[in-house]
């Protein structure tokens, strides 16, 4: 994968890209790869602490714990060692403070809408649907999302 190799160049910028195209490709394809999800935004988390870009430390962290929990949904053991539901609340958590970071981030919205979905709270994923939305226009979101 030419990210992880721009990554040990310390090509950071680049390699964020690069993970950051695959994981559009990722969410366009019919069947999603939740484990290679999880790997990009691993691999992003790990980029944004290097650069010490708070925000996008939450964000990448916020919505692997969601692909995560969806992992352990596609794979019928959401109840296992990793719960779903406690991956989903702690997703729920650094996205929230993404989302104190950036307030007009129509990303970290759309992800507290899909989090609070999947825990079957209704009002607050309508509510941050709405709010991402609204922000959508403004910020960079990819196709799927």
């Amino acid at each position: 994968m030419e990210s992880v190799k721009l990554m040990r160049l310390n090509k950071n910028q680049e390699a964020a890209t690069e993970f950051e195209n695959a994981v559009a490709c990722l969410q366009s394809e019919t069947t999603r790869d939740t484990k290679h999800l999880v790997h990009c935004h691993t691999r992003l988390l790990e980029l944004a602490e290097l650069e010490s870009e708070e925000y996008l430390t939450h964000l990448h962290r916020g919505i692997g714990l969601y692909w995560l929990a969806q992992a352990r949904s596609d794979v019928g053991d959401a109840d296992g060692a990793l719960p779903a539901e406690g991956l989903l609340c702690k997703a729920a958590g650094a996205l929230s403070a993404a989302r104190t970071l950036r307030p007009g981030d129509a990303r970290a919205c759309w992800y507290l809408h899909s989090v609070w979905r999947g825990l079957g709270q209704e009002q607050q994923a309508k509510r941050w649907l709405r709010e991402a939305i609204e922000a959508a226009p403004f910020a960079y979101l990819s196709p799927a999302e």
